[in-house]
């Protein structure tokens, strides 16, 4: 969804003034019937609605989009948030009723996901977010939601690594009293998928005005919340019209979690000698 206009409809409606005469009649056509052509590919949207292909792209920069795929991935994710969670699982589930080997279908869509996913992240954003979090003074998680899952799992690594870090799982004011402690030393990663959460947009406004670096993960380049970060990687859970997983944002958390541990790699050793220490009198008191 667009996060400057709030639907494609309304960037329509909103830049039609300043379009030119060919965009005002592609305007005037898809306005009303929005799904019916724009989650066409281009050459059949083109096909419809009569004029090239370059025309639907500058019609599509001229609204606000960076180009007509983006313009068609809104409009598909806009179809897609107006179905709730039982019209997903339902989907989910006839279509892979068509096999006869439910699991073994459901576990080679994951590994088809992963293999189109590892092929677009983007690795250079990938690579900062690791640094960043292994300079951080502090590291503050915040996700709600299906995201929580994510942040107790960096959580969990990260502190093994010896990193100082802080879960904001809880939503309203308790998350705002845990952000009181930010500092600009600190880094805020929030994560927020289809529902973002004002929880973690206010904690990403508090951040950039106390000079703390903001990074999100998210679904989309053009969310609420990656446009409130400074730094934002783009992850996708699957098919828009699916239940979807976790099963990519969390292997991605884990290889990020490695690559925080190779540029901490003392800490780290000094970290598990503290554990084990504390482990072996643990036992010693135990027994």
């Amino acid at each position: 969804m667009s996060a400057i206009y709030g639907t494609v409809r309304n960037a329509i409606v909103s830049n039609y003034e300043i379009l030119s005469h060919t965009q005002q009649r592609i305007a005037e056509k898809v306005v009303e019937q929005v799904e019916k052509y724009l989650m066409l590919p281009i050459s059949k949207c083109a096909q419809e609605l009569q004029v090239s292909e370059a025309s639907l792209t500058r019609f599509s920069r001229a609204i606000g989009y960076a180009s007509y795929a983006q313009l068609r991935e809104d409009c598909c994710q806009e179809v897609v948030e107006a179905l709730g969670i039982r019209e997903r699982l339902e989907h989910s589930i006839q279509k892979s009723g068509e096999h006869s080997n439910f699991l073994a279908h459901q576990l080679h869509q994951e590994l088809e996901h992963f293999q189109s996913q590892v092929e677009s992240v983007d690795y250079t954003t990938l690579e900062q977010l690791s640094q960043k979090i292994a300079q951080a003074g502090c590291v503050y998680l915040a996700g709600l939601g299906v995201s929580t899952s994510l942040v107790r799992f960096l959580e969990f690594r990260l502190r093994r690594m010896g990193v100082q870090v802080r879960a904001l799982c809880t939503g309203g004011y308790e998350m705002m009293e845990d952000l009181t402690g930010l500092q600009n030393k600190d880094l805020l990663l929030v994560i927020g998928f289809r529902r973002i959460y004002r929880e973690l947009l206010t904690a990403a406004a508090f951040a950039k005005s106390m000079g703390c670096p903001v990074f999100a993960i998210s679904e989309h380049p053009l969310s609420a919340l990656a446009l409130a970060s400074d730094w934002h990687l783009v992850l996708k859970r699957g098919p828009d019209s699916e239940l979807n997983s976790l099963a990519f944002p969390m292997a991605i958390c884990n290889a990020l979690a490695l690559s925080v541990a190779r540029q901490r790699e003392a800490e780290i050793q000094q970290t598990i000698t503290n554990l084990d220490w504390l482990n072996a009198k643990y036992s010693e008191l135990e027994g």
